[in-house]
């Protein structure tokens, strides 16, 4: 005699069905995993941030005539060259207000003038200026130490109700055997002058 369950199957009817159901899921798990193949998902990289440019990047580069020192210059200077047979070479700005997107022009001919700070760009071709600038605070550029010291003077003696001073600011750097000392000289307090040194310190620090 057969033991039926209470569903009407037996044990062993109930035993193959499980089985057999196991292996149609098995079986239509394989196909569908043949059908739909595991990609590996290949991790996003992100484009590094594009530098920004920087107030510098178009500015004009000057070079001195032997590559000891090159740097950039503000928008809106326009620089004396000294002529070749000078044996210190130098550039003098003849104006010094900054003119964003007015190219620097270097000029071998003092054929304009205005009345701004005069900034020096002076090779020491064989450093005998080193000495003199040991003691300034340091000052770094892209590729370069040097030193910033300034000097204030009274300029109201002799001028009664006048209250002025000027500020001389002098940077000094050696490079292949050889020096650069970079100077201007300003009006204590005075708006422009001020904007005219935080324009030439952002061109010293492209000096190489």
């Amino acid at each position: 005699m057969k033991i039926i369950n209470q569903r009407g199957f037996t044990a062993l009817e109930a035993v193959l069905l499980v089985i057999v159901l196991g292996i149609m899921g098995s079986a239509g798990y394989l196909l569908w995993h043949h059908n739909h193949p595991n990609i590996p998902k290949t991790p996003s990289v992100e484009a590094p941030a594009a530098t920004p440019a920087t107030e510098t990047s178009a500015w004009t580069s000057i070079h001195f005539r032997d590559q000891s020192f090159t740097m950039k210059v503000p928008d809106g200077w326009i620089l004396l060259r000294s002529t070749k047979d000078v044996p210190e070479e130098v550039f003098t700005t003849l104006d010094s207000r900054p003119k964003p997107g007015t190219k620097a022009v270097v000029t071998d001919s003092a054929t304009i003038s205005t009345d701004t700070p005069i900034v020096s760009i002076r090779e020491d071709p064989k450093k005998e200026l080193a000495l003199s600038y040991t003691d300034g605070t340091p000052f770094r550029t892209a590729g370069l130490t040097g030193t910033h010291s300034q000097l204030t003077t009274d300029d109201s003696e002799g001028q009664p109700g006048k209250a002025t001073a000027s500020v001389l600011h002098e940077y000094y750097f050696a490079h292949k055997g050889k020096g650069l000392l970079v100077s201007v000289t300003v009006t204590k307090g005075d708006t422009q002058d001020d904007q005219v040194v935080a324009q030439l310190e952002k061109a010293l620090v492209t000096l190489r």
